[in-house]
């Protein structure tokens, strides 16, 4: 309203002029009244269309930034990178809360998002086959959804928050029209973001290695035995081996399925005794488990396993 009201008066009190007998005074006040005219407009049109698609970052705005050093120090995405340019590029991105269980990323969408984790923790989890398998927990400072930000493809994992979370929300387009200006921090970010690409690559390649040693190394025996898995609370639960390994394996148990991924329990196998496990998931019944055992325990088991495996071939 002041604006308006302001602009109207002066628009008023330049038409005025335009009753001068000298004609020089009259062209000022009706070049004047019309400067005002298209300056109302452009402040109630033009102005708001153009503000809606720019963000504008004072020198203000990156002094009064509050970051947390530790996190960000943790964090690869700004290695190498002064405060200023941290601040720089953490004002081209926006701050979004996220309340326990709720998903951050969801497991099949294109998104070209990539996140930072500022307060929090979050799990991933990969849904397959109407199965949910636990993945990791990401703490702060952890660097998620960067390929996304390279190019928008599929996510290959949903993420959820296990606590009330804060993220930093990097939108690839945003991000890249607002550091057109300042090709020496894009540069910076850039190469970091190649950086966390090249260290997931390389960590994926040796898990893949490990799993195939793993599978390699580790034999699986199909014995059929029966099998008394005891709960916590002292719930005995009988079943029959399906197939094991000195890792762990499958089993049958009956009401199996009132296990849940994560509870620990033990298995009596014969002349071994008890043995700890924890159950990694339940499906109709059929129990994957991971044993709690040691090496010297794990030769024990192997040794076990060939030995029901001989008498079932004899």
């Amino acid at each position: 309203v002041p604006v308006i009201s302001t602009s109207v008066s002066l628009i008023m009190g330049f038409s005025c002029l335009l009753f001068s007998e000298f004609s020089i005074i009259a062209q000022f006040g009706a070049l004047s009244a019309a400067s005002m005219l298209f300056a109302l407009v452009a402040d109630l049109l033009i102005t708001p269309i153009l503000m809606g698609k720019i963000r504008l970052v004072s020198l203000w705005d990156i002094l009064s930034l509050r970051l947390d050093a530790a996190v960000i120090r943790s964090s690869e995405l700004f290695v190498g990178m002064s405060t200023y340019q941290v601040r720089k590029a953490i004002l081209l991105s926006e701050v979004r809360s996220f309340a326990p269980g709720e998903v951050i990323i969801r497991q099949g969408a294109v998104e070209s998002e990539m996140y930072m984790l500022l307060e929090g923790t979050v799990e991933i989890y990969l849904r397959k086959n109407d199965r949910e398998l636990h993945l990791a927990e990401c703490q702060p400072g952890a660097i998620l959804g960067e390929v996304g930000f390279v190019r928008p493809t599929q996510r290959t994992a949903e993420v959820r928050a296990r606590e009330p979370v804060q993220m930093l929300v990097f939108e690839a387009s945003r991000v890249r029209y607002g550091m057109r200006f300042y090709p020496h921090i894009s540069a910076k970010l850039n190469l970091n973001i190649s950086a966390v690409l090249g260290s997931r690559l390389a960590d994926n390649i040796q898990r893949v290695r490990e799993y195939s040693d793993d599978r390699r190394r580790a034999p699986r025996f199909s014995v059929s035995r029966p099998v008394t898995a005891m709960l916590g609370d002292g719930t005995r639960l009988t079943g029959s081996i399906r197939k094991l390994s000195m890792d762990g394996g499958s089993l049958f148990l009956v009401d199996g399925h009132r296990l849940k991924k994560g509870d620990e329990l033990n298995i009596e196998l014969g002349d071994l005794g008890l043995v700890g496990a924890e159950v990694l998931r339940e499906l109709k019944n059929e129990v994957i488990v991971r044993f709690h055992a040691d090496k010297e325990m794990k030769k024990d088991l192997l040794s076990w396993l060939r030995a029901m495996d001989s008498e079932d071939l004899n």
